[in-house]
């Protein structure tokens, strides 16, 4: 039986992600396996909602915007473990540069700037759960002059 679960689990692992039932019978033990495997982690480019939302926090200054988050999820500052951050306090940013990820159900959705501006503060540390409109990165935009 032993043979047969390790042949079986080579199998599996081979089978892709939309095996949806194997029985195996053996000895009086019967197997089985039906289910459809979930897809591997796929980038989603989001823009993070601007707002001036006080929640008991600080007021914000009227000079700086706020990207926030658009989802419930996990933090990350950089796009994979050990990488450099996307993003350093008084780093400047182009509107549509990646902020950070917010990982949900295994979505890594991107946080883009919305505006151009200097970083004055990343609120989240890296691997945080982050509340739907928690401020992530506060900015200093671009003078429009």
């Amino acid at each position: 039986m032993e043979d047969v679960c390790v042949g079986l689990g080579r199998v599996l692992g081979l089978a892709g992600h939309d095996l949806t039932r194997v029985r195996i019978t053996m000895d009086g033990v019967e197997l089985e396996i039906d289910w459809a495997r979930t897809s591997e982690a796929t980038p989603v480019r989001v823009e993070g909602p601007v707002s001036t939302r006080n929640d008991g926090e600080e007021e914000p200054r009227s000079d700086t915007h706020t990207v926030r988050s658009p989802l419930v999820g996990t933090f990350y500052s950089a796009p994979e473990p050990g990488a450099e951050p996307f993003i350093k306090n008084g780093q400047h940013v182009e509107k549509g540069d990646t902020l950070a990820i917010v990982e949900a159900m295994k979505l890594m959705n991107h946080v883009a700037a919305t505006v151009s501006g200097t970083i004055v503060e990343v609120h989240a540390q890296d691997g945080q759960p982050v509340e739907y409109d928690q401020p992530l990165v506060t900015l200093s935009p671009d003078s429009t002059v």
